[in-house]
């Protein structure tokens, strides 16, 4: 049972390990062999109907408890499912609301040429704004379709197990959540596409320092032998130029993520050029670059229930504009909906739609361009930064659902910029504390003019341990850990 995927019956197809890839969410694949029967859902791409209730489930629940269910992979509204293709999570929880063990998740078509062979079949089911990964439980496995064919069979029982030499695939724009204790390594594996081009690697590190180590050579790197490497303090980014001699075409990387000196919590992101980053609602994706006079692309889902999004860029380095769109799929200067290029000495609301170091876009539900031709219900919008000089930056998307503010995930040492529009309002944020952490540090202070030296606005700082939102703010004042920065004293950012 190498490959951690074994049909133990029927006889017919009994004998052998089948390739699969496992999700980047959720449980790991089990250490002790996990055995169970498979239940095929119904319907089989697990996807509520059109105005189903919140508490809807699949018709066949009771046979699903206790089993491995098999869903189909499905692609979007051409299958009945309001879900996109890449939303891979809110299948698994469908399945995990009915009780399965586990879940796999089958290709429902043959990917064309050029693409050949089995891991052109096999999908790296990563996460995406608002798909509610990080309350999945359970394993979940993504096979092709031959396989998954296979599996519809009656009376079939596969083991589960954690594979003994398979790494995690990462799928291009899509992150995949990991960790490491200290001084270790987390390996992950790539492909390249047929054609060589510009790759970047990011490393988003919630917690820690994590750093990263790439092979060419099938070899698993470490801190002495890598092709390349990007160890800079915290988040990092790597970017293999598509003239770089050691890059191959259609090739295996193994990239590796080492925790220097202390354990670390990390998104890892693999994307190429010219091709969109999924942004996961909420969660900053920091170390970014753009060249000057070139596009990179994001997308992001928009929940059903949001009732305002606001997308921003914070500028590190450079001067960086926005463009925002739900129709164009890579909004640019002269395709867009709406933009926010402020100047990069601009650092107030007043130069167009510009944030202290940054841009951004705010778009409620009741803009007549929000959704368009969706009927209210999810979409996804699309996001170009242009690089009006080299710049580096973080890219957030953030959510507002049915009234109530989303927290931002901060990252340890990147700085967010962030608007509170009214006095006596609350924006909200929260910290993974690591193990073993001996002190944390939080610092808040309100932007300047750069044009006068005047500070904008009073922000306070409360800080709750294990609470939630609700009891962020106010409740400070009657006896919570707190923290109050007054105007002139406060630490930037």
């Amino acid at each position: 049972m190498g490959s951690g995927f074994h049909i133990e019956a029927p006889d017919s197809l009994a004998g052998r390990d089948y390739e699969f890839a496992a999700a980047a969410f959720g449980a790991p694949l089990p250490l002790r062999p996990l055995t169970a029967g498979v239940v095929y859902a119904q319907p089989g791409n697990a996807c509520p109907p059109a105005g189903a209730a919140d508490n809807w489930q699949l018709s066949n629940a009771a046979q699903i408890r206790g089993a491995i269910a098999l869903i189909d992979r499905g692609v979007g509204p051409s299958n009945d499912c309001p879900y996109p293709g890449r939303y891979f999570a809110r299948k698994v929880l469908a399945a995990q609301s009915a009780g399965a063990l586990a879940v796999i998740v089958a290709n429902d078509v043959v990917e064309p040429e050029p693409c050949s062979g089995l891991r052109c079949q096999l999908v790296a089911m990563g996460t995406t704004s608002g798909d509610l990964a990080e309350t999945v439980s359970i394993p979940s496995v993504f096979v092709g379709k031959a396989t998954g064919d296979a599996l519809k069979t009656q009376g079939v029982r596969v083991t589960l197990s954690q594979p003994a030499t398979a790494l995690p695939l990462l799928e291009i724009g899509y992150p995949t959540n990991g960790a490491a204790d200290a001084n270790s390594l987390q390996y992950y594996s790539l492909w390249t596409g047929f054609a060589l081009g510009e790759v970047s690697i990011t490393v988003s590190a919630k917690f820690g320092n994590p750093d990263l180590y790439v092979s060419a050579t099938k070899q698993l790197p470490n801190t002495a032998m890598y092709t390349w490497r990007s160890t800079n303090d915290g988040s990092d980014t790597l970017v293999l130029a598509a003239d770089d001699p050691l890059q191959a075409a259609n090739a295996r990387y193994i990239v590796g993520v080492f925790a220097n000196g202390a354990s670390t919590a990390y998104t890892l992101t693999y994307s190429v050029a010219s091709e969109a980053i999924a942004l996961q609602s909420n969660v900053p994706l920091p170390a970014q670059r753009v060249d000057r006079g070139v596009y990179k692309y994001y997308t992001a889902w928009v929940d059903s229930d949001a009732d305002a999004i606001t997308i921003a860029v914070t500028v590190l380095q450079g001067d960086a504009d926005l463009y925002v769109s739900f129709t164009h799929p890579k909004p640019t200067a002269d395709s867009h909906t709406w933009e926010a290029v402020g100047k990069a000495e601009c650092v107030t609301v007043d130069c167009g739609n510009t944030i202290s170091n940054g841009d951004a876009v705010s778009i409620p539900r009741g803009d007549p361009n929000f959704c368009p031709n969706q009927g209210g219900g999810a979409c996804i919008v699309h996001i170009g930064v242009y690089g009006a000089r080299q710049s580096s930056f973080t890219a957030l998307v953030t959510t507002s659902d049915a009234g109530t503010d989303t927290a931002v995930m901060l990252l340890d040492a990147q700085p967010i910029d962030a608007i509170i529009e009214q006095a006596g309002h609350y924006a909200y944020f929260n910290f993974n504390v690591p193990v073993g952490a001996k002190r944390v540090s939080f610092a808040i202070g309100a932007a300047s003019d750069d044009s006068d030296g005047i500070i904008d606005g009073d922000p306070d700082l409360y800080v709750n341990y294990g609470r939630g939102l609700r009891s962020i703010g106010a409740p400070s004042r009657a006896g919570t850990s707190s923290s109050t920065s007054r105007r002139g004293t406060a630490t930037r950012r």
